[in-house]
């Protein structure tokens, strides 16, 4: 019995990946925000999350961001994962010409690669909302993870997707991880929103993911959000709450014999 739970560990793989953008989240709820604050507030909260991560993650990051911040970001792939966020944050795929995402994700990859002196792999699109995956194939990406396999009224209506690796147009589709049957999404909410019983929820969530987990997080979530005019329930718990509960889940995990990994590496 104890050899076949030792089996399930070493098995058992953790994707954590951030979402490394300008802060616009207050825009998007009608709120302001001065340019420089939006970058700084992740720039910050990437300063935090380093000092904090000793296993291997992935970081999709804007152009925007990687253009204002280069040494950050080439500092963030010597250890880790870089993948493509977007262009700009605000950039919205759904509203977009075939054309006119050519243009952009094509300018923003180069412009991240030429920083990294690294092929980009993996894609993800800002609020998990892509652009055509035959547009991604032909761009040379592996892999996109803009699939949140749930439902959130107002925002996502994927109950039934599919919630496990699978292929699309010839693409990899690595979806974040969801908690089965009920779908709750495993994003920065899971840790924050129940404060250090989010902690026990997370550890629920990782167990029932049986063979791998893929974590959505930012580094703004460790930063204080508590001033800004977004909704409650996505600054509660943020900054100093969020870095202890996140490193306790870090070494919950290291403790139950979990392996660490980047994306590109599924």
């Amino acid at each position: 019995m104890l050899k076949h739970m030792v089996s399930d560990n070493v098995m058992k793989k953790i994707a954590l990946s951030f979402d490394v953008e300008e802060f616009d989240l207050p825009r998007e709820f009608n709120s302001d925000i001065d340019d420089e604050e939006m970058y700084q507030i992740s720039y910050y909260g990437c300063k935090k999350l380093l000092n904090l991560l000793d296993v291997p993650a992935t970081f999709f990051v804007t152009a925007n961001f990687a253009k204002k911040y280069p040494k950050l970001i080439k500092e963030i792939s010597e250890k880790n994962e870089i993948g493509l966020h977007a262009d700009e944050h605000k950039d919205n795929y759904e509203d977009m010409s075939c054309d006119e995402a050519n243009e952009k994700l094509t300018k923003a990859k180069k412009e991240i690669e030429k920083i990294i002196n690294k092929k980009i792999k993996g894609f993800r699109a800002p609020r998990f909302y892509p652009p055509d995956y035959k547009l991604l194939k032909k761009l040379g990406f592996e892999y996109d993870s803009s699939l949140n396999p749930c439902f959130i009224p107002g925002r996502y209506n994927n109950m039934f997707k599919k919630r496990k690796i699978h292929f699309n147009e010839g693409l990899k589709v690595i979806p974040a991880s969801v908690y089965p049957v009920i779908r709750f999404p495993m994003t920065f909410l899971c840790f924050r929103f129940f404060n250090r019983f989010s902690l026990v929820y997370e550890k629920i969530g990782t167990v029932l993911n049986k063979e791998y987990v893929i974590m959505v997080l930012h580094p703004w979530d460790f930063m204080d959000l508590r001033k800004f005019k977004i909704p409650f329930f996505i600054k509660k718990n943020s900054g100093e709450v969020m870095y202890g509960v996140f490193k306790d889940y870090i070494k919950w995990c290291k403790n139950k014999g979990y392996g660490f990994t980047t994306m590109e590496k599924f």
